[in-house]
């Protein structure tokens, strides 16, 4: 592990994020313009382009942009003409893992339930619209609140893997061990996860021994359900690690989220 990144860094990441987000908002799927004709479909992306151009140019000049990553760098030079719906889709889900970086910069007071999505309108907050003045005054919470968000992210996260692993009907991996502990199934180590989680706090409620999300058991939730809940703990997870110094060299694009 790396040292956590400090303040500024985690200030000048959630300016990056705000950029990427904006672009994505900003840059509709000509597939989403299936009403216009090709004419109004392709001037509707010249105009977009020269607004993203004279977006990216101002962050490029500015104290944002050593806070790129290589993976943003690339994302910028997108239009509706080349950016794929999973560039876009994976643009729009950063507002997640910027959320939690507002939260641990105590722009939020706590963190949504893992089951809700961002409100957060973030390409028109005020304070990050003045970014050397947000990077000189940014101020971290305490590492070992962070640290406990990060764990409890990883859970939610590893619930969702194992939900995976049950509705594709992956095998368990049976043995001795797992039998002596009473383990048989995915299912019964869901339910050990979930009454040990509940016990010390981090899951509040708990619906037939299992993660209680949107009024149901996580095993009950429909495939969008499971879809949106999926992505929030993956981008919430993502960033999480990336603050407590689980990315190599602090890479933002290389941050792991290993369960």
């Amino acid at each position: 592990m790396e040292s956590p990144p400090n303040a500024t860094q985690v200030a000048g990441r959630l300016l990056a994020l705000r950029c990427v987000v904006t672009h994505a908002i900003g840059t509709p799927l000509l597939s989403e313009l299936e009403d216009r004709t090709e004419a109004e479909r392709l001037e509707l992306a010249n105009a977009r382009d020269s607004q993203s151009k004279r977006f990216w140019d101002s962050v490029n000049s500015s104290p944002i942009f050593p806070y790129l990553s290589l993976w943003e760098r690339e994302f910028a030079t997108k239009t509706m003409l080349t950016m794929s719906l999973q560039q876009h889709l994976d643009g729009m889900w950063r507002l997640e893992a910027a959320q939690v970086l507002m939260w641990a910069l105590r722009l939020v007071a706590q963190l949504p339930e893992p089951d809700a999505q961002s409100e957060i309108d973030l390409p028109k907050l005020e304070i990050l619209k003045r970014p050397t003045s947000f990077l000189d005054s940014a101020a971290l919470r305490i590492q070992s609140e962070i640290a406990r968000a990060r764990n409890l992210a990883e859970l939610w996260h590893w619930r969702s893997r194992t939900e995976e692993l049950i509705r594709e009907g992956r095998p368990f991996p049976a043995g001795e061990a797992m039998h002596q502990q009473g383990l048989r199934s995915y299912q019964d180590i869901v339910r050990r996860a979930a009454i040990a989680a509940h016990e010390s706090g981090d899951i509040h409620f708990l619906v037939g021994d299992d993660f209680g999300v949107k009024g149901k058991s996580y095993a009950e939730l429909s495939p969008g359900e499971w879809s949106e809940v999926r992505s929030i703990s993956v981008e919430r997870h993502f960033a999480l690690n990336w603050l407590c110094g689980y990315s190599p060299n602090n890479e933002w694009d290389q941050t792991p989220t290993d369960t």
